[in-house]
């Protein structure tokens, strides 16, 4: 029983080693992995940067065309607006006349 005891305990030693052996090495490997993410991140950071310095260069001229359009299309809204304030305004007053007059026509939905 003795012999079947120290075999056991050879056993666990050997897994033990085996063990701190893989911890070792998954050490190893998760540093390396955490160096090159590390260098992944400042890569991807520098790209960012250098994307956002274009982007604005880039923006300064495509930024006045754009306000260009939209100013345009902005002062087309204004008139259609003021054609359509005119428009009321003709209503409300015929309506007005209407009613001071007394007159009894009947309007019919449309």
């Amino acid at each position: 029983m003795a012999k079947e005891d120290s075999k056991k305990i050879d056993l666990l030693i050997q897994n033990s080693i085996s063990l701190q052996k893989a911890m070792a090495a998954l050490a190893v490997n998760l540093d390396r992995f955490s160096r090159d993410i590390g260098k992944l991140l400042d890569f991807l950071s520098e790209s960012a940067k250098t994307f956002e310095s274009e982007e604005k260069e880039r923006g300064a001229v495509a930024g006045a065309a754009i306000s260009g359009d939209l100013v345009r299309k902005l002062d087309m809204l204004i008139d259609q607006n003021k054609t359509i304030a005119k428009g009321l305004v003709l209503l409300e007053n015929y309506l007005k006349e209407k009613i001071e007059t007394g007159s009894k026509t009947e309007f019919k939905s449309w």
